[in-house]
C-alpha cells in the first residue's frame, strides 16, 4: 500500500468521521450511557460498518493511523476497539444478560445415575441455604404427576401449580413447586429464592425465562441447572450467551466446586491445530490485526514460501503412506534376495543412472496391490 492511500484512509476514517463522534465522559449518568448503548449514533454504526469491510491487513493500518492522528485518548481507544478483530471488538448493541443479583450454579450427573435422585440429594445438601421457596422446572412433555410421586419417594414434598394457586392467590405454606417449562406464564410467584432447572435448556431465551423466577425486586436469587454430563457443552454455550461465568460455578452433588481445568476438559471445544486449514488463517489474522509493526508488510509475507519447509503440513492420506511404506519394504527384501532386479528397474526407467528412484517408481509405490497379482517385474507372456 502506498503512503498516499494510507493518508486517504486516515483522513476518511479518523479525521472526518472520528471528529464527529461525541464521546461520553466517564462521569456521565448511567441512564445516558444505557441510552447510547440501546440507540447508537449513526456515526458509530458507520464506523462499525467500515471496520467490517476491509481485511485484517487494512484494519491494522487503520490502527497505525489512530496512533499517528492527533485525537483524544478516549476517542482513540473507542476507534481502536472498532478496529479490533471480532473476538476482541466492542459490541455497540448491549448484550442480553442475567441480572447481577442472580447467581448461576451448574451440576452434572452421569447418564447411569437417576436424575431425580441426584436432584433430591443436591437440594438436601443445599437445604440450609434456601431461605424462601424453590421452583423446580421440568420439561413440557414430562408427566408432572409421575415426577411429583418420584420426588416424594425421595422425601421431598413438592407440589404442583394447581395445589398452591387458586382464585387468583397463593396458599401460604409450601416450599417446593414443580413447574413445566412454560407453565404459569405471566404469574408472579412470590418469595422464590431458588430455581432448579432439571434439564438442559434449549436456548438462552428459555434459560432467561426460567431464571427470572428468582431474584425479583433486587433480592438475591440462585439458579441451579442440573443436567446430564453429555449435555454439558450445550449448557456452556447457553450460559456464555448470557455472559454467565460457567467454569467457576460447577459443583458436584455435595456442593463442592469442580476445578475449572477439569470442567474445560469435557465442555470446551478442541482448539484448532496445524492440520486444520483454518488454523493458518487464524494465525495470519492475529499477527496482522494485533501487531501494528507487521501491518506494513504485504500479505505475501505470511503466505506459503516457494520452497517446502519442514513446518509445512503433509496432507497425504494415511492409507497411501502405509501402502508406500509396505511397498518399499517388499522391494527392499526383493533387492536383497536378488540384486539383479535393480538392473531391470534401471532398464524400465524406475531408477536413474545413480540408482536413485524416479518419479515413476514413486508413483508405483502408491498403487494398490493384491496377493494374487502378477509381479510387475515379470515379463509379460
Amino acid at each position: 500500500m502506498e503512503f498516499e492511500d494510507f493518508g486517504y484512509l486516515r483522513r476518511v476514517y479518523v479525521d472526518d468521521i472520528g471528529v464527529q463522534l461525541p464521546m461520553l465522559s466517564s462521569t456521565a449518568p448511567v441512564k445516558e450511557v444505557r441510552e447510547r448503548l440501546r440507540n447508537p449514533l449513526a456515526v458509530e454504526l458507520l464506523l462499525g460498518t467500515l471496520h467490517q469491510l476491509p481485511g485484517p491487513h487494512i484494519r491494522s493500518i487503520l490502527q497505525l493511523g489512530l496512533v499517528s492522528a492527533d485525537v483524544g485518548t478516549k476517542l482513540k481507544d473507542h476507534l481502536k476497539a472498532l478496529c479490533m478483530k471480532p473476538s476482541a471488538q466492542t459490541i455497540v448493541l448491549s448484550p442480553v444478560r442475567l441480572p447481577s443479583t442472580l447467581h448461576c450454579v451448574f451440576s452434572f450427573y452421569l447418564h447411569t445415575e437417576n436424575r431425580y435422585e441426584y436432584l433430591a440429594k443436591l437440594i438436601w445438601q443445599a437445604r440450609e441455604t434456601i431461605p424462601g421457596r424453590a421452583v423446580i422446572f421440568i420439561q413440557s412433555h414430562e408427566d408432572i404427576l409421575q415426577v411429583r410421586r418420584t420426588l416424594r419417594g425421595f422425601g421431598m414434598n413438592a407440589k404442583i401449580f394447581s395445589e398452591v394457586y387458586g382464585n387468583g392467590q397463593f396458599q401460604e405454606k409450601w416450599k417446593f413447586l414443580l413447574l413445566r417449562e412454560s407453565e404459569a406464564f405471566g404469574t408472579d410467584i412470590p418469595l422464590v429464592s431458588h430455581v432448579f432447572v432439571s434439564f438442559a435448556p434449549q436456548s438462552w431465551q428459555t434459560f432467561l425465562h426460567m431464571s427470572g423466577r428468582a431474584g425479583r425486586l433486587g433480592n438475591v436469587g440462585w439458579v441451579f441447572t442440573i443436567t446430564d454430563k453429555r449435555d454439558a457443552k450445550h449448557v456452556r454455550r447457553v450460559a456464555e450467551d448470557l455472559s454467565v461465568d460457567f467454569t467457576n460455578h460447577i459443583v458436584d452433588v455435595n456442593l463442592a466446586q469442580v476445578p475449572p481445568a477439569s470442567v474445560d476438559s469435557f465442555t470446551k471445544d478442541p482448539e484448532l491445530f496445524g492440520m486444520d486449514p483454518q488454523y493458518v488463517v487464524q494465525q495470519h489474522y492475529e499477527v496482522q490485526a494485533e501487531n501494528p509493526d507487521m501491518a506494513n508488510r504485504s500479505r505475501e509475507f505470511f503466505s506459503k514460501p516457494a520452497y517446502k519447509q519442514f513446518q509445512m503440513e503433509n496432507y497425504t492420506p494415511v492409507a497411501k503412506l502405509q501402502r508406500r511404506f509396505d511397498s518399499a519394504g517388499k522391494l527392499a527384501r526383493d533387492v536383497e534376495r536378488n540384486p539383479s532386479i535393480v538392473l531391470d528397474m534401471a532398464r524400465k526407467g524406475l531408477v536413474d543412472d545413480q540408482l536413485r528412484p524416479t518419479k515413476r517408481l514413486k508413483d508405483q509405490m502408491d498403487l494398490k496391490t493384491s496377493k494374487r497379482a502378477p509381479s510387475p517385474f515379470e515379463k509379460k507372456r
